[in-house]
């Protein structure tokens, strides 16, 4: 089967990437073709000591704002891809006790009938109200989910 124009193209990088010479080679040629086109002035970019101290202090500050946001961006993304819910965390320490069979009650008079204070047994379960515990849980849950579906695509965006 033919190779995409995709795969051709990643496997050239990869074996640029893999041998050093031709790694060496790679980089030289794009530094020289990145100094030609600022010669040419196709890239306007300053550099940050040709700006008055203020601009200066400026573009620092826009630096350190995006560093602070990549670092989040990568702490957000490592508690997602490390996130593992609280029901698989916690293991038994001990294994579950062993029912134990009810014995014989020989005491007949202790006897106490709770009939009358509990309603009777039905074939069909009732369903327990929801809480405002679990309403915040699942909320949080579909919180986690969108900015894991963000963060998806923030990184391939990137690629």
């Amino acid at each position: 089967m033919a190779l995409t124009v995709k795969e051709k193209a990643a496997r050239h990088r990869q074996r640029i990437q893999n041998d050093p010479a031709a790694r060496e080679a790679y980089l030289a040629k794009r530094k020289e073709s990145y100094q030609r086109r600022r010669r040419e002035g196709k890239i306007v970019k300053p550099r940050i000591s040709q700006l008055s101290r203020k601009e200066q202090e400026k573009l620092k500050q826009q630096w350190k704002q995006d560093q602070r946001k990549h670092r989040e961006r990568r702490r957000a993304t490592e508690e997602i891809l490390n996130f593992t819910p609280e029901s698989l965390d916690t293991t038994p320490t001990e294994p579950p006790a062993e029912p134990q069979p009810n014995p014989p009650n020989t005491d007949r008079e202790n006897i106490v009938s709770v009939d009358v204070m509990q309603p009777r047994a039905s074939s069909t379960p009732q369903r327990v109200a929801s809480t405002n515990s679990n309403k915040k849980w699942l909320r949080e849950k579909a919180k986690m989910r969108s900015k894991m579906h963000k963060m998806k695509r923030e990184i391939e965006a990137g690629k």
